[in-house]
């Protein structure tokens, strides 16, 4: 797999190429490339980020495995405490 510093190594390359060309289409071809490759570099390192983010997610305990606790079980909110029938 092709990491980010890769794609923006050859865009630098790219943009060095088309400085020392005379010809205007090479340059501007170049320029274009160039633009493409720090499009992949950031697509890579969003790739990058989002795998990591998965990776840890995936690494925290499940919800599944923890035993729950009585407070999973009581009642919450306002009929929970028998306020909405005391008011009638």
């Amino acid at each position: 797999m092709i990491l980010s510093e890769d794609y923006r190594r050859r865009a630098r390359e790219c943009l060095e190429l088309a400085h020392a060309s005379t010809d205007v289409y090479v340059q501007v071809s170049l320029t274009e490339l160039a633009q493409e490759f720090d499009q992949a570099a950031d697509e890579a390192e969003r790739s990058s980020l989002r795998s990591e983010i998965n990776r840890r997610a995936s690494n925290r305990t499940s919800p599944r495995s923890v035993p729950p606790s009585r407070a999973d079980y009581e009642p919450r909110g306002p009929l929970s405490t028998g306020a909405r029938f005391a008011q009638g």
